[in-house]
């Protein structure tokens, strides 16, 4: 039996009495903490806009629109007039509504054609991911139907896949780097590499499903075509920008060089972080690390298949990690309530406000300083969606103001204090993280 059950069964009318007094204690008590919180929320924070280095013509996209439209002709097709008896209901519902979702993406999209060349670029490639999803619910349409029919099976779906496979390896082996800098490299080619890992992901995702969901799994084959598709297409317009004279070997040779000189530069930095608090306590750094960015991807898997962009960023940002954490060797874990203190923290509402202010203060100023370095502006962008992160944590905080006990608001106070200082510090040392990569 929990505390508010216990008195209410004791009191009667008079627990509830008092069980309603206690509620208006607490939020008495809180008053101060919820104002400054608003305040906090209320603060603006930067918007570190980052311009595409991905173009989208208006061919690309009207291309993309008549890949779609011929899926959704086909499943339509294959579906006309067919009575499911094989299939689970539940799957037929899911494919059904999946369907439903890609025809009105095909169907809004198709009615902006005539504005494509008034679109942005970014918008361009708002509507081409949108085209590229939808691929997914139209290929589940079509190949549901087929299995129904006899016409396909798990492994026709699996030849399929093993064909998309050849693609992707393909695709990858001739992409090379034309960049007339290192950073900008990773910055334009780490989204082509990205596009590339999403195919190979799709691929293992769809042998995996294959026997389980096989409409599922014939879904990434089409979706995986079309990024492949659209990897050729911005790999051309990449090589035609680049500045004449710009050697991809040698920028590939200088990638794999910052990427082994990032790893050896976190690995240092790590070895002079003090992860214990005390004796028999972690310290915070260590929750940063572990739960942070230890899970993460390392970039090596990414370096292994040759997706040598990508696992530069990933390093790099990685690196910055390990550079911030170290002001946090001197704070206790959050990760055990054992090894708390028994009366929380003294953190105030007011404390998290001019954490956040500095965690903006300290965007804002990397942003002024080295905005103009597209490797920093990129990560200055994971700082801000870090931010908006931290600031949905501020908004439950609030929701949740009077429900939890002293030492719990205590914690959550805590956290978020900590949480904001911990962006603050990440911007700082963003430069050092860029600094490495422009290194000769």
């Amino acid at each position: 039996m929990n505390r508010r059950t216990l008195l209410v069964t004791a009191g009667g009318i008079t627990g509830l009495l008092g069980l309603g007094g206690y509620h208006q204690r607490r939020r008495l008590g809180r008053w101060s903490d919820r104002d400054d919180l608003r305040t906090a929320r209320d603060l603006e924070t930067p918007d570190p806009f980052l311009s595409a280095s991905l173009t989208v013509t208006d061919s690309h996209l009207e291309s993309a629109l008549a890949d779609l439209e011929n899926l959704v002709g086909n499943a339509r097709a294959a579906s006309s007039g067919l009575e499911y008896e094989e299939q689970p209901q539940p799957v037929i519902d899911r494919t059904e509504s999946r369907f439903e979702d890609a025809r009105s993406v095909r169907e809004e999209i198709a009615g902006e054609l005539d504005e494509f060349a008034a679109l942005s670029n970014e918008e361009r490639l708002d509507r081409l991911e949108e085209l590229r999803g939808a691929l997914r619910g139209a290929g589940q349409a079509l190949a549901l139907a087929e299995l129904e029919r006899g016409e396909c099976d798990p492994d026709a779906i699996d030849t399929a896949l093993d064909a998309l496979r050849d693609d992707y390896e393909s695709v990858g082996r001739e992409l090379d780097y034309y960049a007339s800098d290192v950073s900008r490299a990773v910055v334009a080619y780490g989204e082509l590499d990205e596009l590339l890992e999403d195919v190979r992901v799709a691929i293992n995702a769809g042998q995996r499903d294959l026997r389980e969901a096989p409409p599922r799994s014939y879904a990434r084959v089409p979706y995986g075509h079309a990024r492949l598709d659209d990897v050729e297409r911005f790999a051309e317009h990449l090589e035609r920008d680049a500045a004449d004279g710009a050697d991809p070997e040698l920028v590939g040779d200088r990638l794999n060089d910052r990427y082994l000189a990032l790893r050896e530069r976190t690995d240092s930095t790590l070895e002079e972080v003090d992860f214990e608090y005390d004796d028999e306590v972690s310290s915070y750094a260590m929750d940063l690390w572990l739960d942070r960015i230890a899970r993460q991807s390392d970039g090596s898997d990414e370096h292994d298949e040759g997706r040598l962009a990508l696992a530069t960023r990933i390093a790099a940002k990685r690196y910055a990690h390990a550079l911030s954490v170290e002001a946090f060797e001197d704070d206790r874990t959050l990760g055990f309530l054992d090894q708390l203190p028994a009366d929380g923290f003294d953190t105030t509402g007011a404390d998290v406000r001019e954490a956040k202010r500095r965690a903006g203060d300290a965007l804002d100023d990397r942003l002024e300083a080295d905005g103009d370095d597209r490797l920093v502006r990129y990560l200055c962008v994971g700082v801000a969606d870090e931010l908006e992160w931290q600031d949905r944590r501020l908004e439950l905080a609030l929701d949740d103001i009077n429900d939890a006990d002293s030492q719990e608001w205590s914690i959550e106070l805590e956290r978020l204090h900590r949480g904001y200082l911990e962006i603050a510090e990440l911007a700082a040392v963003l430069p050092e993280a860029s600094a490495v990569v422009e290194e000769e």
